[in-house]
């Protein structure tokens, strides 16, 4: 296997700013990428993993293709059959993520014209189209590349020169759908396509590469990323030598020497030269004497050279071996001076801790006896106070069991009651209809009588019509007939009318009855009126009669009414004991469980207290967690512990804390406002330049003055002197151990935070915390606050370390050192810069990025390999994720263009509100495990507090580069009000964005 020392591909890209390659130099290299894929798929194979990484440049800088340990041969129909997804995320097909579907296991070698575009991309733009460090987010924008592939149209080489038309319509031609793929063809397809114009694609072999790599070996590794390579590889047991370890002199022998196997070559020359040399010895006697005595002559000439030799070799040494001892005696009193010192310290350190470990177990006693003590009397307290209640819940539930066997019987006796009633009225009803109907059909058989008796009536009428003298006296007569006729007409509807309504009022008083056994609550002879009575003709009595029997029925109805409802009423004052009752031993049984809880929720206090006390604390440096036992890992304030406001109480230093006067004297204070940027033109000499500071710095030291002696004047002539500077690095309030924040940093001279500083004890502190310090100059070691969050005003530093967080560019990217802070329920995250043992040298001074914590979407949690895809295996243990809501919704401005906040948030194309993932990654797997454990037990704490929303702002997406294209330029912005805000860039100006009436201004 050959060995091409030019590195990697992706090496190759990282020496770009922005990781971007020129147009013209990716040309060359994408058309030599396009050869070695084709002469691949020529062979009768498809690579499967083409990527910058398998890609390498050799001692000439041309491309050479690797890593053909995912190559399979094609089919005769040009296709693989494969069910399993391989390749790296990044740069895999559509097609080949499908495979595991079923039936569309097969494909064919378009899949390494995609990753070609995808790897031109990457080449041209700095990064990959579908970047994200989730896997299942990386492959779900490649199915749905149509939507997600997005050219960013800002994007410029380092020359200022945009990409090409045409470069972006090959890629559009390389990540599409199978079917419509550049490659089908073969390599006419890139031959006739303009982005490859002027490329000489028969002599590309022995063109000469934009770029050749500088080798000062055939084995040299320069050119490659040894330390990411290396970073894959787990630790073995075996340690390189100490760079500082002592010289011990064991290889000096060997100078001068070196070693080779053995060949056959030189030991066939070194036969060929003893040949020679019996060749060369003399024949006869007398020559061979001369011969032999020059021989010995130049032996002796050889054994003084190499005597002469040795004798210098050993001048050497003995003078090597002096300077050495030397060197070593004097480095070894160094050491003995540095280790004595250092023993001295540690004896003091252990002395002291020693003391604090004794005073610590006093007070781990006395906390132990209070709480025992406490433990006792809350566990009796509520021991009693559950048997009360259990004795109230047992004589509930008999009072509840009395009332059930009471309504039981009441239910069974008026059941029956209504039974017999319901029959009596069915007796009843059945006879008064049967008579009825009798009376019903007597009068029937009377109306038919009436109507033969008035129709020989009229017909004598008629007769009679014909004789005046009598026609007046049949007149009346034959009126007085119709009239009694009319009347029985009428008794008769009347009586059937009746007959009907009791047998309908039957029939509904049946219904009710048979439905839920309930008495009738009406009388069917309610409203009964039988008129025209007087004009019986002999049914008075009857009528009389039924008139008798009626007002009994309604009487006796009206008292079983009265009766059933005295029932109902009772029946409903025991169901209202019932239901109260019930609701009662509900109460009392929520009422348990909730001091069950409480009670529980108690011990792990108690619990948590002894493990408090149990904790020895340590240096400043490090924290120790029982892994068991993580709930006790920060000194919180509590409300009986909290610190007084003269902060005079004495305390034992938080671990991690670093003390704000190591800091200060570290990092000496620069002039005031030295961070400030003066605009100057182009013109302004340095004199003028120079001038202008000295002025500048002549004003603020006066406002210093006056600042410092209004202060001093506050403080009414005490000891300390105060004056306003600019810190170097990030420095804790010594009294409520808060982080000094504020816009002076950037040369604003009316900040909301000021900072302050005593001159001779450097105590660092906010100008409100200034009158709470103690009165004594220099500050007592002891009165310092411990670090801690105070849970009733939310201020305070609990935690702080150094982590590492990704590249701009990603994790793909590497990572660098990160200064972390948790302070006032944020993370505070700084860059820094660290020594070759670990140390931070120097931390900036600006914010680099706040988590906030209060957020009601944070969370902290591990990583899996899906989660982070393009870290290393080995730091895959020591990451964990800080999840936070970035961005609530999208306002009407946007809300139809924006549909992502960016490689590492969750998508907002519903409104919805947006997660932000932010990685970090500790030194190692325990330390990762204390980040997670400290950080969600201040959000506990914070859930616990429940402290006031203070939020200002929400943030919502309004803008995107698709309606500004210059957005990703922008140097500054600032708010007018809620619906107008600026944009402020160095060619064009500023930009005037109002929201309610969606447009953009420029103001030049």
């Amino acid at each position: 296997m050959d060995y091409y020392g030019g590195g990697d591909l992706l090496t190759f890209i990282a020496k770009f700013d922005d990781y971007r390659v020129p147009e013209e130099m990716a040309k060359f290299y994408i058309a030599e990428i396009v050869l070695a894929i084709d002469s691949v798929h020529r062979l009768g194979y498809v690579h499967r993993d083409i990527k910058p990484d398998n890609m390498l440049l050799d001692q000439d800088g041309h491309i050479r293709l690797a890593d053909f340990g995912s190559c399979l041969k094609l089919l005769p129909d040009g296709t693989v059959v494969s069910s399993i997804a391989v390749g790296t995320p990044d740069y895999i097909s559509p097609e080949i993520l499908r495979a595991m579907e079923d039936g569309r296991d097969r494909y064919g070698a378009e899949c390494d014209w995609w990753s070609l575009g995808i790897c031109m991309y990457e080449m041209l733009y700095g990064e990959t189209p579908f970047y994200s460090e989730n896997l299942t987010e990386t492959y779900g924008k490649i199915m749905n590349h149509e939507d997600t592939l997005n050219f960013q149209d800002d994007a410029a080489d380092w020359d200022g020169t945009t990409i090409s038309q045409e470069a972006k319509d090959l890629m559009n031609k390389l990540i599409c759908p199978r079917e419509t793929r550049f490659g089908r063809d073969g390599l006419s397809d890139f031959r006739q396509h303009p982005f490859f114009a002027g490329i000489d694609w028969d002599t590309m072999h022995q063109a000469t590469p934009p770029f050749r790599p500088e080798l000062s070996s055939p084995t040299d590794t320069s050119n490659f990323d040894v330390e990411s390579v290396a970073d894959d590889f787990a630790p073995s047991e075996a340690q390189r030598p100490l760079g500082t370890a002592a010289f011990t002199g064991h290889h000096l022998p060997f100078i001068g020497f070196t070693f080779t196997h053995p060949r056959e070559i030189e030991d066939g020359s070194a036969n060929g030269d003893s040949g020679a040399q019996e060749q060369r010895q003399p024949k006869n006697s007398g020559d061979s004497e001369e011969y032999w005595r020059n021989f010995a002559n130049d032996l002796q000439c050889q054994v003084d050279q190499k005597q002469a030799d040795i004798q210098d070799l050993r001048r050497k040494y003995e003078e090597d071996r002096l300077e050495w001892t030397k060197n070593n005696e004097e480095h070894i009193a160094d050491v003995e001076d540095q280790y004595g010192n250092r023993l001295r310290a540690l004896e003091t350190e252990n002395s002291r801790l020693r003391s604090e470990n004794e005073e610590l177990n006093v007070i781990k006693t006395e906390m132990e006896q209070s709480q025992s003590a406490t433990i006792n009397e809350s566990t009796e307290y509520w021991q009693n106070r559950t048997s009360e209640l259990q004795k109230q819940i047992d004589q509930k539930q008999a009072e509840m069991h009395e009332l059930r066997l009471q309504y039981d019987t009441d239910k069974l006796e008026w059941t029956k009651k209504n039974e017999d009633h319901i029959t009596s009225i069915e007796n009843l009803y059945g006879r008064r209809i049967k008579s009825l109907e009798d009376e019903n059909v007597k009068l029937t058989a009377e109306n038919e009588e009436l109507k033969i008796i008035k129709a020989e009536m009229e017909q004598s009428q008629n007769a009679m019509t014909q004789s005046s003298e009598f026609s007046g006296l049949n007149a009346l007569q034959l009126q007085e007939l119709l009239q009694w006729v009319n009347d029985q007409n009428d008794a008769r509807e009347t009586l059937q009318n009746f007959a009907a309504r009791l047998a309908g009022e039957m029939a509904a008083l049946k219904e009710p009855l048979h439905t839920n056994g309930r008495a009738p609550t009406l009388s069917p002879y309610n409203g009964v009126q039988t008129a025209n009575g007087e004009r019986d003709w002999g049914s008075r009595r009857m009528s009389k009669q039924a008139k008798y029997e009626l007002l009994e029925t309604k009487q006796s109805l009206q008292e079983e009414i009265k009766a059933k409802q005295r029932i109902e009423e009772e029946l409903s004052k025991l169901r209202s004991a019932h239901i109260a009752a019930k609701n009662r031993l509900d109460e009392n049984d929520k009422t348990i469980a909730d001091l069950k809880r409480e009670m529980e929720r108690v011990k792990m206090e108690n619990e948590a207290l002894r493990r408090t006390a149990s904790v020895q604390y340590g240096t400043r440096t490090s924290i120790d967690i029982p892994d068991a036992h993580p709930q006790s890992f920060f000194r919180m304030i509590g409300e009986q512990e909290r610190i007084p406001e003269d902060g005079m109480s004495a305390s034992v230093p938080g671990e991690y804390e670093i003390s704000n006067t190591q800091i200060l004297r570290t990092y000496p204070p620069p002039p005031a406002y030295e961070n400030t940027r003066t605009p100057t033109s182009a013109n302004t000499s340095p004199a003028m330049v120079q001038q202008q500071r000295d002025s500048f710095s002549q004003s603020l030291s006066q406002r210093n003055h006056k600042g410092s002696y209004s202060l001093n004047e506050a403080l009414n002539g005490k000891t300390h002197m105060f004056a306003h500077i600019n810190l170097n690095a990030p420095t804790k309030c010594a009294h409520c151990t808060s982080i000094l924040v504020g816009l002076d940093r950037q040369g604003c001279s009316g900040c909301a935070v000021f900072r302050s500083i005593l001159r001779d004890c450097q105590y660092a502190c906010h100008i409100g915390c200034a009158s709470k310090i103690p009165h004594s100059c220099p500050v007592p070691l002891d009165s310092k606050r411990p670090m801690g969050i105070d849970p009733q005003r939310g201020i305070g530093t609990a935690y702080e370390g150094l982590v590492k967080t990704p590249k701009p560019a990603g994790v793909k990217r590497g990572w660098q050192s990160t200064y972390v802070a948790v302070c006032d329920f944020k993370l505070y995250l700084y860059d820094c810069t660290l020594d070759r043992h670990g140390h931070p040298t120097t931390i900036q001074p600006v914010i680099r990025q706040v988590l906030d914590m209060r957020d009601s979407d944070f969370s902290v949690s591990s990583v899996s390999a899906s989660d982070v895809i393009h870290a290393s295996k080995g730091d895959l243990p020591k990451i964990f994720r800080i999840t936070t809501s970035q961005i609530h919704g999208n306002a009407a401005f946007c809300r139809h263009t924006m549909n992502s906040t960016g490689s590492s948030s969750s998508n907002l194309s519903d409104g919805s509100i947006s997660k932000q993932y932010s990685l970090l990654m500790a030194d190692n797997h325990e330390e990762k495990k204390k980040w997670i454990i400290a950080l969600n037990e201040l959000k506990i704490l914070h859930k616990k507090s429940k402290l006031a929303d203070k939020s200002a702002f929400v943030v919502k997406d309004v803008l995107d580069t698709q309606m500004l294209s210059e957005l990703r330029s922008a140097r500054c912005a600032a708010i007018i009000d809620k619906n107008r805000f600026v944009i402020g860039f160095d060619d064009i100006g500023l930009r005037a964005v109002e929201l309610d009436r969606e447009f953009i201004a420029q103001y030049n």
